[in-house]
């Protein structure tokens, strides 16, 4: 007997309405708004979750480890990460703040940014080089346009490390995935 239910805890009809909902979104959101869901399946994930606290680092470590321009997260709540570009020197660009309303983008410590949390780090090859995904960062600095659909910690850190073709290149992508999931009721991961 085959299983319908997707590694997620989705069945062929979720999918499908995922799709639906997606497919009504304009195109120009997608991959932004794609990014944000494969966030939230990945944080509720447990084997994610254990496959991240496993690699993940102290802030100790992250201090010897972490590269200028890498882009990092940790997991603030038990359904999103958060993330950010390492800036060198224990100093980390995030866009944050106390409340949605008040969010910016701003350069603070590798300890507030992981609120006690360990850190990992997010490998994948950049567009840009380090000097270039700092010089990015700081050029959106004190920016305060914070929204969670369509410009959120995580779109920020993508952006700082790459080109906009990579965003339309990563949405085909994730779409030719879930299409095939939702033909074949299965998805392995999300990656």
């Amino acid at each position: 007997m085959k299983n319908n239910n997707l590694q997620f805890g989705f069945n062929k009809e979720t999918l499908l309405t995922i799709l639906a909902i997606v497919s009504l979104v304009p195109y120009q959101h997608l991959p932004k708004i794609l990014q944000d869901l494969k966030n939230v399946l990945e944080s509720v994930n447990p084997v994610k979750r254990l496959y991240d606290w496993i690699n993940s680092m102290s802030e100790e470590a992250a201090l010897q480890n972490l590269e200028v321009g890498d882009h990092i997260y940790c997991y603030r709540e038990n359904f999103y990460s958060h993330h950010g570009i390492y800036a060198g020197n224990g100093k980390v660009w995030e866009y944050d703040g106390k409340t949605i309303e008040d969010a910016e983008i701003k350069l603070s410590s590798l300890h507030t940014f992981s609120n006690g949390t360990p850190i990992n780090r997010l490998n994948y090859q950049a567009d840009f080089s380090p000097k270039e995904i700092l010089e990015r960062a700081e050029s959106r600095k004190f920016e305060a346009n914070y929204n969670l659909i369509s410009n959120n910690c995580m779109h920020f850190a993508f952006w700082c490390r790459l080109a906009t073709v990579k965003d339309r290149e990563a949405t085909e992508q994730v779409f030719t995935l879930l299409l095939n999931a939702g033909k074949s009721g299965e998805v392995q991961a999300l990656n």
